[in-house]
């Protein structure tokens, strides 16, 4: 992880309220993998004061790219930002997904797809195994990249809540004929989302790597603000993590209000 200046060279609005940035990063950009986020420094005056993470939605030579979704005062600051501010970015932070050889089974719920993405890059890059993308969102309103992750995977399966776009009802109510021990699996997304697939795994003996995206202040484990009960004790989701193997956890901090991208109320 390093402390750098970063130029905002492309700033694209998906939909009202969703954008993907692209930072120019030539010594730091080839670092980063999958699972793993940047701490982003929002604004040079004294608000907001904490800096805020974005999972990494893919890299490109010297170039990184982060998806966010508005929820909160910071991610708007940030969607104001255009091509040619320098931002501050601590980069890259966490640990990534490990790759096996198995056919993969990815799970992503709202804007933790941007992860699973960066994952699903990977393995068609490397390993050439079969991925099945699992995207649900509450609505179709909601949805972003569908069309590159058809492109990318093997075959793309979206459920919105309201049945708006692709099956109707919760993600986990459509992953279940999948669960075989033919697959790995990985997930990203709410944590009532990821507390219902541990549970349905969890009766089918299997287990998945999940990738976390808990509210955090430093990013960088000094703060103890992220942690995660495992069966290794409080972890920290910035530094221990984000990905952790749902065997591992035992509770997650579940809110029913959590942001997806970590974002304060304020």
């Amino acid at each position: 992880m390093k402390q750098v200046l970063a130029e905002l060279v492309e700033t694209k609005k998906l939909k009202p309220g969703y954008f993907v940035h692209t930072y120019l990063l030539p010594d730091m950009a080839h670092e980063a993998a999958p699972g793993q986020f940047v701490h982003i420094r929002i604004s040079d005056g004294p608000h907001p004061i904490l800096r805020r993470p974005f999972s990494i939605l893919s890299t490109d030579k010297d170039k990184l790219r982060i998806l966010f979704k508005v929820v909160g005062e910071g991610t708007r600051i940030l969607s104001l930002a255009k091509a040619g501010d320098i931002l501050d970015i601590l980069v890259p932070i966490g640990t990534s997904f490990p790759m096996g050889s198995k056919p993969v089974v990815l799970i992503a719920g709202g804007i933790g797809m941007a992860p699973l993405y960066f994952l699903a890059q990977r393995i068609k890059k490397k390993n050439k195994q079969n991925v099945i993308f699992l995207y649900g969102a509450r609505s179709k309103k909601d949805l972003v990249f569908t069309k590159e992750i058809a492109v990318l995977v093997d075959k793309l399966i979206v459920i919105t809540d309201d049945g708006s776009q692709g099956k109707k009802g919760m993600i986990t109510d459509h992953v279940e004929s999948l669960l075989k021990p033919d697959f790995s699996f990985y997930a990203c997304g709410p944590e009532p989302m990821l507390v219902a697939l541990k549970n349905r795994l969890g009766s089918h003996n299997l287990s998945a790597w999940f990738c976390l995206e808990n509210r955090m202040a430093c990013g960088v484990g000094a703060c103890q603000g992220c942690v995660v009960e495992t069966r290794s004790g409080y972890r920290r989701v910035c530094v221990d993590g984000p990905v952790f193997s749902s065997d591992e956890i035992i509770a997650l901090p579940f809110s029913p209000d959590v942001k997806l991208d970590g974002e304060p109320d304020n």
